[in-house]
């Protein structure tokens, strides 16, 4: 991929030529694959609970021995730090008879079944079991370890894989890293999150966060204005993609994220909007195939920031802006029943949206059975 400094040479050049970012043609999708039920099942089990997710800003558990609880697309997980200040998440359920964990410390941290107080050390193995010797002396402890979720902090935030499966987290957030010191900085602290369940198909809000081509026209007058509209330039790694959106013409001296918007895309449903002095993650979770939880949370470097009343304009802008694309994304999911449509068209300028799908497909026909 590019460096950020070869984007903004790049943006200059099609400024000055006046020229867009297009796809090598036209493609489609088809509207039944909003619709199908069966497929939405296989992208929940072979997709989505497959990459990486955020779960929670990492101050919830910022010290050793602070730990926090809670469901997770319907799945009870327990996070806990352990005493060499790794992050360890692990399914809330004793591997006894399936009672939810509490986390105690004492001498040592320890995560403890309030059923028949069995406990285990923050590394999952059990450490006490009542009665063990005369009720499990023939069974192997590790056959009671309990199941660790893949777990990763970025950005501010705790990833998780509710798989199970084993993952390469730093290759998902490989483009973010590099481009780490040309952006100047990474956000550390999570400000209040904004949450709703939106009524359209997951799918259909993650294709608004890949193309601008509908800037002037969903969000006038606030993005009508553009000097540049229709123009976005991104590269790919993988799954994900980086996009940058010029918002005006840049100055030799002037930093890339003073003139345009940064988002890295971690596939397959999150975004991390960077601004000049904070950064918004959105997060589109399926709930149903018609319903997705809506996560906006702002990520700022420093704690200084969370006061800063500039950030809060940026953020109550950008809720005016999701606000307008949900209206419309509900209107869609609405009309997917009509049959007004068999296939969506997308141009060359929606190419992003065109590799989303393919990239779902690879991904459920790699699927071992």
């Amino acid at each position: 991929m590019k460096t950020l400094q070869q984007i903004q040479q790049q943006a200059l050049l099609h400024m000055e030529y006046g020229r867009l970012e297009l796809g090598p043609s036209v493609s489609a999708n088809p509207v039944s694959s909003y619709l199908d039920l069966a497929l939405y099942e296989k992208e929940m089990d072979g997709i989505v609970k497959k990459r990486p997710l955020p779960w929670i800003d990492s101050s919830k558990v910022k010290n050793v021995g602070e730990s926090y609880s809670a469901e997770f697309l319907g799945v009870p997980i327990i996070a806990v730090r352990d005493e060499q200040r790794k992050i360890r998440v692990y399914l809330n359920a004793c591997r006894h008879r399936g009672a939810q964990l509490k986390v105690v410390k004492e001498e040592q941290i320890k995560l403890v079944c309030p059923f028949h107080g069995w406990s285990y050390s923050t590394n999952g193995n059990p450490s006490e079991i009542p009665e063990r010797q005369n009720c499990f002396a023939s069974v192997s402890s590790t056959a009671f370890r309990l199941k660790e979720l893949p777990a990763y902090e970025a950005a501010g935030m705790i990833w998780i894989i509710l798989s199970q499966d084993e993952f390469s987290f730093p290759s998902a957030f490989q483009q973010l890293l590099e481009d780490r010191e040309e952006l100047g900085f990474l956000p550390r602290h999570a400000l209040t999150e904004k949450s709703f369940i939106a009524n359209f198909n997951w799918k259909l809000g993650v294709e608004a966060f890949l193309e601008v081509y509908h800037f002037t026209h969903a969000h006038a007058p606030y993005l009508a204005q553009l000097q540049f509209p229709n123009l976005s330039i991104s590269d790919t790694q993988g799954e994900n993609c980086r996009i940058v959106v010029p918002l005006r013409k840049p100055s030799e001296d002037t930093s890339l994220l003073q003139w345009a918007q940064v988002m890295y895309f971690i596939f397959p449903s999150s975004f991390l909007l960077f601004y000049d002095d904070h950064v918004a993650l959105i997060s589109l979770l399926p709930l149903s195939i018609n319903q997705t939880l809506f996560r906006a949370i702002p990520l700022v470097p420093s704690e200084a920031s969370k006061t800063d009343s500039k950030i809060q304009q940026k953020i109550d802008f950008l809720e005016v802006i999701i606000g307008q694309d949900i209206e419309i994304l509900e209107g869609i999911q609405k009309g997917l029943q009509c049959k007004a449509n068999r296939l969506f068209t997308f141009t060359r300028l929606e190419y992003l949206l065109a590799k989303f799908h393919q990239d779902l497909h690879v991904g459920l026909s790699t699927q071992v059975p």
